[in-house]
């Protein structure tokens, strides 16, 4: 059984909140970088790395407390919970957990730098804008909606490798295990083209096939994506 409604909501709402708190001033930092008339060459290196560092430690820890959750209520379903090495287990998703985020923020800080690269070159282009107006496009770079899309997308992708965390500790003890993923959308009204048509499909040959013939390794499919995997798990292995 896959993260619950509630589980993914409080921890899409810590990530959301942790980065509001890393980001908090950002955007003034920048405008005041920047100098006037902006230059996006005088954001200084020192400026990236803090960014980078508080960006890291802010998702990080609540990152791998969503794939270790994962892992445990998948094992609670499956009965396997006394059976499995939980130490390992803690062990190998602490470590690819951290080795995700540093990709993860690295992609963060490369969008944010674009994405602020751009806002200063559509400023030079506009002369009757002022820099408050810049000011208030560089606030939604570091703003909420972001945050917020940011959570729910890796919450996403966390919940999922939790569940493949336990799976190779199972077949590592039981190589005769079975597994079955089948691709669980949240059938609600907010459920997208790109991932409706995959709810109920099952993973084959590592992927799941959508019916327009494109494929994906697992959730997420596209930003804000809220889609899971049910796992059924047949395996010797006893609680």
């Amino acid at each position: 059984m896959p993260l619950s409604k509630r589980q993914r909501a409080e921890l899409e709402r810590q990530i959301a909140e942790a980065l509001a708190e890393a980001w908090a001033g950002r955007a003034d930092d920048v405008l005041a970088a920047l100098g006037n008339p902006p230059d996006f060459a005088r954001l200084p290196p020192e400026l990236w790395a803090q960014f980078d560092a508080e960006t890291r430690a802010a998702v990080e820890p609540i990152l791998i407390a969503a794939r270790l959750r994962s892992a445990e209520q998948l094992a609670r379903s499956a009965g396997v919970s006394g059976a499995v090495n939980w130490g390992l287990i803690n062990e190998h998703a602490a470590a690819a957990a951290r080795r995700y985020t540093f990709d993860l923020v690295r992609g963060i800080t490369d969008t944010t730098r674009t994405a602020l690269r751009q806002k200063v070159a559509a400023f030079a282009e506009t002369p009757a804008q002022d820099l408050k107006t810049l000011g208030e496009e560089i606030g939604r770079v570091f703003g909420p909606v972001r945050g917020e899309m940011i959570a729910t997308t890796e919450v996403t992708r966390a919940a999922v490798q939790g569940t493949q965390d336990l799976i190779a500790e199972i077949r590592s003890m039981d190589p005769q295990a079975q597994v079955v993923d089948v691709w669980r959308t949240s059938n609600d009204e907010l459920v997208c083209p790109v991932c409706a048509p995959l709810n109920g499909v099952r993973r084959s040959g590592g992927v799941f096939r959508h019916p327009d013939g494109t494929s994906h390794d697992a959730p997420p499919a596209h930003p804000r994506c809220r889609c899971d995997v049910a796992t059924e798990i047949v395996t010797s292995l006893e609680a």
